[in-house]
């Protein structure tokens, strides 16, 4: 049960903006961007705490939709989108009963510019596994636990067995000649379902990175995430699960993604495998390291690619 410095995750929508959004509402139109490109790229839509709706075109986000205390809809972005001319007639606080909200929408995605750093390398594979459906579900993405103050979220963060971890990979970097393990973030690139109802942290890696620890020391950054959310699912399941059922109904997540019923599944997914034969034996060896620090239950991290036909394909290691 949740007390009052239980860890939270409340991106579910409030009644009215899910009203909203389902079909016939003023923002019907934010439906049908999963089925649209820009700069080449799908785009994402995603629910977000405080009754946002986040629109994402690989790594950046080109539009953000609020829906404010009096009623009315906000629509920004990022300045480097809002000081493009396409959005003037969008970027904007809009009632809902106007009636041009989708055709400004459909002006400025037509014609924006977008940087293809966003795009290509991890925003391509981010892209990729947004759209899988097997061999779990997602459901959300940049996932970040919330804390009462950031004293709470200091002392939340803190696991004996990360730091022991750290504290192996530092002691085999230094003998291997390898870059020095960081300390691992709080954003989480991928969060989804499997069909048993294991809650699946995934963190997303282009394989072909230029920064290669950022590559091999993946299964680290992971660990952090397995230990955090292990420690918090029995008080934020709920609050998931009312984000899951959301999606359903309003036809971003598939229907039939199982209810959020089960434990704490861990992998790291690329794209192609584009490793090198180095950056593969600095993986393996953070790998065994980490996963003989993992909570209790939580089974052995996996290793997901994407294979020609963009299809997940697990490795064996």
């Amino acid at each position: 049960m949740s007390t009052k410095n239980s860890p939270s995750y409340n991106r579910a929508p409030s009644p009215e903006l899910q009203k909203l959004i389902s079909p016939g509402g003023f923002l019907t139109p934010l439906l049908a961007l999963t089925k649209r490109r820009v700069a080449g790229c799908e785009l994402d839509v995603h629910l977000r705490r405080n009754d946002e709706v986040h629109i994402y075109c690989g790594l950046t986000r080109l539009v953000k939709v609020k829906l404010c205390k009096n009623g009315t809809i906000r629509i920004g972005a990022d300045k480097s989108y809002t000081q493009q001319q396409c959005g003037r007639a969008l970027f904007d606080e809009w009632d809902t009963a106007g009636p041009s909200f989708g055709k400004a929408l459909d002006a400025y995605l037509s014609v924006v510019k977008v940087d293809s750093r966003y795009t290509g390398g991890e925003g391509q594979v981010q892209t990729l596994w947004s759209r899988v459906t097997a061999p779990w579900v997602p459901f959300d993405r940049e996932a970040v636990l919330g804390y009462a103050s950031e004293d709470d979220a200091a002392q939340a963060r803190k696991f004996t067995k990360v730091d022991r971890a750290h504290a192996d990979l530092q002691s085999v970097a230094r003998t291997q000649n390898w870059a020095r393990p960081k300390v691992p973030g709080h954003e989480l690139d991928q969060l989804a379902v499997d069909s048993t109802g294991n809650l699946v942290l995934v963190e997303i890696k282009d394989a072909s990175a230029s920064r290669k620890s950022e590559v091999y020391y993946a299964p680290f950054q992971l660990l952090q995430y397995v230990w955090e959310w292990y420690s918090a699912l029995d008080a934020v399941r709920n609050s998931l699960q009312k984000l899951l059922d959301a999606r359903m109904v309003l036809g971003l997540t598939s229907a039939h993604a199982p209810r959020l019923t089960g434990g704490i599944r861990a992998a790291v997914g690329f794209g192609a495998d584009d490793r090198s034969d180095e950056v593969k034996r600095c993986y393996d060896k953070v790998l065994d390291i980490v996963n003989k620090y993992l909570p209790p239950g939580v089974p052995s991290v996996e290793t997901w690619i994407l294979d020609e036909q963009n299809q997940p394909a697990r490795l064996h290691l």
